[in-house]
Order: C-alpha cells, then sequence, then structure tokens
C-alpha cells in the first residue's frame, strides 16, 4: 500500500535501482516521476544490469497490484522496467522509457524498456519506446501488449512462445 509519486529519482555509477519492490508487497503505486542515472551493475547476481525499477519475488510470495504510470525513465544503465522471477500482477501504463545505455551481456550490447520473467499478468499499454536495443522482453511471463510506441527501437518484443502474449 505504497504510492510514489511526482519525485526526481537520480542515481549514478554507485546505484543499482531508482525504485525496488520485494517479496510480499502489494498495492504499489509509482506514477508522475523522473527517475534516471543508475549505472551500478546488480550486486545480487551477475547481472550487468541496473534498472529504473525493479520487481522480484518468490515463487510462494509475489509482488502482487503493481501500477507504473506516466514516468519518465531515461538514461539507465541496462532497463528501463524490470519485473524480475516471480511477480504477480503488474499494469505499466503511459510511461516514456528512452536512451537506455547498453551493457554488455554474454557478449552483445543490450538494453530493453521493460522485461518480465515468470510473471503472472502484464498488461503494458501506450508506453513510449525510443532509441533501445530492445523495447520488450517477457520470458515465460502473461501479458497483454497494446498501443504503444516505438520510434528508434531494434526490436519490438521478444518472448517464449509458450506462454500467452496478446500483442497489438
Amino acid at each position: 500500500d505504497v504510492n510514489i509519486s511526482g519525485f526526481e529519482i537520480i542515481g549514478d555509477n554507485e546505484t543499482t535501482y531508482g525504485v525496488v519492490i520485494t517479496p510480499t508487497c502489494s498495492n504499489i503505486n509509482i506514477t508522475n516521476n523522473e527517475i534516471h542515472g543508475m549505472s551500478l551493475p546488480n550486486q545480487g547476481n551477475t547481472s550487468p544490469l541496473s534498472y529504473g525499477i525493479l520487481t522480484y519475488g518468490e515463487i510462494t510470495s509475489l509482488p502482487q497490484n503493481l501500477n507504473f504510470s506516466n514516468n519518465h525513465i531515461y538514461n539507465i544503465a541496462g532497463s528501463g522496467i524490470s519485473l524480475g522471477s516471480f511477480t504477480g500482477s503488474a499494469t505499466i501504463t503511459n510511461n516514456t522509457i528512452e536512451n537506455l545505455t547498453a551493457v554488455e551481456l554474454l557478449g552483445e550490447d543490450f538494453n530493453v524498456g521493460i522485461q518480465a520473467q515468470f510473471c503472472q499478468s502484464v498488461f503494458i499499454e501506450e508506453n513510449n519506446f525510443s532509441n533501445l536495443i530492445m523495447g520488450l522482453n517477457l520470458i515465460y511471463t502473461n501479458a497483454t501488449v497494446q498501443t504503444n510506441n516505438y520510434t528508434d527501437v531494434i526490436c519490438y518484443l521478444s518472448h517464449t512462445t509458450t506462454t500467452p502474449i496478446n500483442y497489438e
């Protein structure tokens, strides 16, 4: 039951994420914020990514009822919004995610506007993605994706074929 709205969240080379949502959290609204500058790789694993917004859960304790809207996320090393393993339900609407810094992942340059892995239900609508390698990366995630805008994005959507993605 947390609302974060109207802030400028500024990171630097010693900041991994702007906002983190962990297991057991629910009813979280991250709205109308400017989030930028995070560039410290994830210290909890081997990922080279930093995050504007990061969520993760446990198989028996998923963060639920997450709403991310009207945020401007930019100049992050790697990922704008990352729904890490075992996130429950999330709605991501009307955000602008742009100009993310590429990191080296498996020998290739990589950055992504929104990524999700093992998520129950994700709704992604009316977001603006620009100057990115990948707009969306949805791995074993049930998602609805509609009416987003992509400008100078190399790959709009990457996903596994075993989970349903409704994409317009």
